[in-house]
């Protein structure tokens, strides 16, 4: 078994490097140094994770004041001296290595004095066996968990290191903070695992099928390279969803897709996939979170199509009672709740729109072209008996072939939805997981305006608000993620378009994501621009502004337009929260290139 020590030495490495390449060579050094058997568990702890986010296990599930608890207990120092001390220090993983060396000092003491005779050496603890003893702590529920929690916290504590104990902490709080994303994993596991970091692509397209990255590195740990043939996809294991490229005109349409194509209307809510194994359902959100509980409605109308074995996917819609228009998608996430969900459906009624099927049977069907595919489910809907079916239905599609019906088509579209997903019937035109391609494109209705679209950005910074927003945020830091860098990088400051309940809620939603430094995983920031607080990027709004400007500012595409600037966005306002995305599903650089090309055109 391999020492967490190991693993410490290599966190502390990561901590103090934002270079995406260094970061890649302490990784694929750290995964040749450990056991195999314990290769997926070092990447779920490196992750700051148990088991990927669409596994149905409970969460490690420990507050900050239960963690305070147990430090106490640990330590024998009182609460309010640990809770002074993470203010001092400005997070509880520097406040422990603190409170350990004044444990220490006490110790010392008391073996002088003759109070403690063990003066045991600290057991040197394996990844295995941090990974066991969190996962314990995980699985405590029911009456009495909470204090079992805080004894199991406590009694690890005591036998961990100050840095070992640093980043425990960090992670059983979900504040790991390494800067690590999914890509610079598998770049390290490509050069560690194949020797050659160009098999990151061949790694990376399994990951899209299969978002388990635990398990990929351990077969390749184990394999090598022609062990992910082992792979493919499978009913309740969701696939990486295909994206959309923004189109920025009805001609550029027509020069990407050819003189005929499919149009379908994009509807305003979560997209989801469905995956059903006969009796069994499971709902899959875009960032691959299992979201089933929140609606039993679409499991039991999933249920009504007549196949045992399906992947599916859809827009799910929320609907108003009473006179069937669709609701915004910020009304949607009222259904984003973990209890009293019987009574909410009755307020906020869905409908399913469904536009692709991946899986039937024992058929892969992504590598099928578009309108094979679409003509499946529609024969699955017809043979189910479900065209008329209240929750059920079929995305709204039609084949064109002119400008005239694609405009027709558009402006009907726009009446009800955000405006159109344009889809190529070629026949290269399969299921690109994980993908963004020019297979897909979205046309919505802005795309009249100097700036074409809406762009989803990541908050890393807040600054204190005055007058009437004296007391909270009064504007966020923005940014998007550079992907060939692995890093986000700021694009405008965020302060108009919030609503009074909006605002309100930013102490909620930032409250354990606040930071004194800048994390490592966000690029450089001018002075001018720097935050009153930063905030680990991991909360995702939607933003419009009047255009994508170039700036000196703003590090976005910074020296890709033009030497000494990035790219700004100009009067941007707040459209809404998209919990529904993770950080890796943002809008990129690259996205905000294109956009830019196409406004001053």
């Amino acid at each position: 078994m391999t020492s967490f020590k190991i693993v410490v030495k290599a966190f502390n490495e990561l901590e103090k490097t934002s270079a995406t390449l260094e970061k890649i060579e302490i990784l694929k050094e750290l995964f040749k140094k450990v056991n195999v058997n314990e290769i997926d568990k070092l990447i779920y702890l490196t992750q700051g994770i148990l088991y990927p986010n669409f596994v149905d296990e409970p969460p490690i599930g420990i507050a900050e004041k239960i963690a305070v608890k147990a430090i106490s207990k640990m330590s024998g120092l009182k609460e309010s001296e640990i809770k002074k001390l993470i203010d001092e220090k400005g997070e509880i993983g520097d406040a422990i290595i603190t409170i350990m060396k004044r444990k220490k000092k006490i110790k010392t003491l008391d073996t002088f004095f003759g109070k403690d005779e063990s003066n045991k050496k600290d057991k040197d603890l394996s990844i295995n066996e941090i990974y066991t003893k969190l996962y314990e702590i995980a699985h405590l529920v029911g009456k009495g968990s909470t204090l079992k929690k805080i004894d199991l916290v406590a009694e690890l504590l005591s036998q961990l290191t100050e840095e070992e104990a640093k980043y425990i902490l960090r992670i059983i709080l979900g504040k790991l903070r390494l800067g690590i994303a999914d890509m610079t994993i598998i770049n390290a596991l490509s050069v560690a695992f194949t020797g050659n970091k160009e098999n990151k692509i061949l790694i990376e397209k399994k990951y899209n099928i299969y978002p388990d990255l635990g398990k990929i590195g351990k077969i390749l740990a184990e394999k090598g390279l022609k062990g992910l043939d082992e792979i493919s996809i499978s009913v309740g294991t969701p696939i990486k969803m295909m994206l959309a490229q923004r189109a920025k005109s009805i001609d550029e349409i027509f020069e990407r897709m050819g003189s005929s194509f499919a149009c379908e209307y994009k509807y305003d809510g979560e997209r989801v996939q469905a995956h059903k194994l006969n009796g069994e359902i499971i709902l899959f959100s875009r960032n691959i979170e299992n979201i089933s509980d929140m609606y039993p409605d679409i499991r039991d109308a999933i249920k009504r199509i007549k196949s045992n074995k399906l992947i599916l996917e859809g827009e799910i819609v929320a609907v108003d009672p009473i006179t069937s228009k669709f609701k915004p998608f910020q009304e949607l996430m009222r259904r984003r709740r973990k209890y009293k969900i019987e009574e909410i459906m009755k307020d906020y009624p869905v409908e399913l729109y469904l536009f692709d099927i991946l899986l039937i049977e024992d058929k892969n069907l992504l590598e099928t072209p578009y309108l094979k595919r679409r003509e499946i489910l529609e024969n699955l809907i017809k043979s189910s008996n479900l065209e008329d079916d209240p929750v059920i239905k079929l995305a709204n599609q039609k084949i064109v072939n002119s400008k005239e019906d694609l405009l027709q088509f558009f402006e009907d579209a726009i009446d009800e939805c955000e405006g159109l997903m344009i889809k190529s019937i070629r026949d290269e035109s399969i299921y690109q997981a994980g993908n963004r391609g020019y297979l897909w494109l979205k046309l919505k209705r802005s795309y009249h305006s100097k700036m074409i679209d809406s762009v989803d950005v990541v908050i890393i910074g807040a600054y204190m608000g005055r007058g009437r927003r004296g007391g909270t945020y009064g504007a966020l830091l923005c940014a998007v993620y550079n992907k060939d860098l692995d890093i986000f990088q700021s694009i405008c400051k965020l302060g108009s378009g919030f609503k009074d309940e909006d605002m309100a809620n930013f102490s909620n939603i930032f409250k354990d994501l606040e930071l004194n430094e800048k994390p490592s995983n966000v690029d450089e920031v001018v002075e001018k621009l720097k935050p009153d607080v930063w905030i680990e990027p991991k909360v995702v709004c939607s933003i419009i502004g009047d255009e994508i400007s170039l700036s000196p500012d703003h590090r976005a595409g910074y020296n890709l337009k033009k030497e000494g600037a990035g790219f700004a966005i100009r009067f941007p306002r707040f459209l809404g929260w998209r919990f529904d995305k993770s950080v890796e599903d943002i809008t990129t650089v690259d996205e905000i290139l294109d956009m830019y090309e196409k406004q001053s055109k």
